[in-house]
C-alpha cells in the first residue's frame, strides 16, 4: 500500500473520527442532527430567561393558566396582538389576549371602566409581552401546573426540535417510558445534553454534567429543570441536592434518555 492509499483513522472519515462524531451527535427522526451540547446550552439559556421562568412560577403556583413559550406548534397558544391603541381595539381582542395582558400588570379585568388611567394599565401589561412569546393556555381551572416536562420540551425546542404529542410536550413518565422518540440511555454512557427522569417519572430535567467516573458516589452529575418543589426553577443543581440521593446516576428511581 502506498503512502497516498493511507487514511488517517483520526482525520475526518476515519474510522475514529466517525465513532467521535457520532458519539457528539444524535440523529432524529427526520435526520436532522442535533448536538447533545447544544440542547444543554439551551437548556441553560431557557434557564435564565427571566420572563419565561416567572411564567412557569405563576403557572405552578395557580396564579395563572398560561405559561410563555417560543414554540408556535404547542395547541392552546395566543399571540400578542399586533397593535393596542384605543378601547375598541381592546373589546376586539380575544378574551385570552386580555387576560394576559391583564395578569402581566396585575389588573383587574372586572374593574376596568373605561378610562384613561385604566388604559395606560393595560398598555403597560401590552408592553410588558415579548413580541415573540406565545402565551399557552395549559393551566387547570382550580390547581397549578407542574412544568418540569414544559422546560424539557421548550429546551428542546431551542436546541432545533420540536418534540410534542398533539400539540403538548411529553410528560416526565412519558419520557421515563422511552416513547418515542426518546430513547434510553444506559447511566454508564450517560452525556451532558441527555435528559433525566426522577422519582420513576415522577420528574424529569436535562443533565447539564455528568461525571468523569461512574461511581457509588458520582459526585459530578448536574441538571437544569424546573416545576421543582422548592420552587428552584431555571436553576442548576448537582449530585445530591434532592433527599434521599436523588441525584446519585445510579439511583433505581432514575432513568435516562436521548432522542
Amino acid at each position: 500500500m502506498s503512502l497516498k492509499d493511507f487514511k488517517n483513522p483520526w482525520g475526518k472519515g476515519g474510522n475514529e473520527y466517525d465513532k467521535w462524531f457520532t458519539s457528539k451527535k444524535i440523529y432524529n427522526e427526520d435526520n436532522d442532527i442535533i448536538s447533545f451540547e447544544e440542547i444543554a446550552a439551551a437548556a441553560e439559556s431557557l434557564g435564565k430567561n427571566t420572563i419565561i421562568m416567572e411564567s412557569y412560577m405563576k403557572l405552578q403556583e395557580n396564579v395563572n393558566k398560561w405559561f410563555f413559550s417560543k414554540n408556535p406548534d404547542l395547541t392552546g397558544k395566543y399571540k400578542k396582538p399586533k397593535s393596542l391603541k384605543t378601547w375598541n381595539d381592546w373589546n376586539d381582542l380575544d378574551s385570552m389576549q386580555r387576560q394576559v395582558i391583564c395578569n402581566l400588570n396585575n389588573i383587574n379585568p372586572n374593574t376596568l371602566n373605561e378610562n384613561k388611567e385604566n388604559f395606560n394599565k393595560i398598555i403597560a401589561g401590552y408592553n410588558s409581552w415579548p413580541s415573540n412569546l406565545f402565551a399557552i393556555f395549559w393551566g387547570d381551572k382550580n390547581y397549578g401546573t407542574w412544568t418540569c416536562n414544559i422546560f424539557v420540551g421548550e429546551a428542546l425546542y431551542w436546541a432545533g426540535k420540536s418534540v410534542t404529542n398533539k400539540g403538548k410536550y411529553y410528560s416526565a413518565l412519558q419520557i421515563h417510558k422511552n416513547i418515542e422518540p426518546f430513547k434510553k440511555v444506559e447511566p454508564n454512557k450517560l452525556k451532558r445534553g441527555n435528559i433525566v427522569t426522577f422519582h420513576n417519572g415522577g420528574h424529569t430535567e436535562i443533565v447539564t454534567k455528568s461525571p468523569l467516573k461512574f461511581t457509588f458516589a458520582d459526585d459530578g452529575f448536574c441538571s437544569i429543570g424546573a416545576g421543582r418543589a422548592d420552587n428552584t426553577i431555571g436553576e442548576i443543581k448537582c449530585d445530591s441536592s434532592f433527599a434521599n440521593e436523588t441525584r446519585e446516576i445510579f439511583n433505581e428511581n432514575n432513568a435516562y434518555h436521548s432522542l
